[in-house]
């Protein structure tokens, strides 16, 4: 079972994926879908565990869930670079 601490990154990590949807899920306009992303957040919050940098973390996890290169696409990309924003001061306050 994750730590407390541990628990709250996942926490904070898939508030931020709700917040900015990086798949177009549109979970964020629907009440209570806000642990759509839980699963991913706890392989990125792995992932960065084991000292794998935030970017490759989301990648890996992204395409493991979903597709390979998905965060990649055009489409996608003003939200990817929201995304490594928002989790990168996610991971400094857990750092702090």
């Amino acid at each position: 079972m994750p730590s407390s601490a541990d628990q709250q990154l996942i926490h904070r990590i898939s508030q931020q994926l709700y917040q900015n949807d990086p798949m177009n899920t549109c979970c964020n306009a629907n009440e209570g879908m806000e642990d759509e992303y839980l699963s991913q957040a706890q392989d990125i919050a792995h992932h960065l565990s084991e000292g794998v940098p935030l970017r490759d973390a989301l990648m890996r996890t992204f395409d493991h869930w979903f597709w390979e290169g998905c965060l990649l696409e055009e489409q996608r990309q003003s939200s990817l670079t929201a995304l490594l924003a928002s989790l990168n001061a996610v991971v400094q306050e857990k750092d702090a």
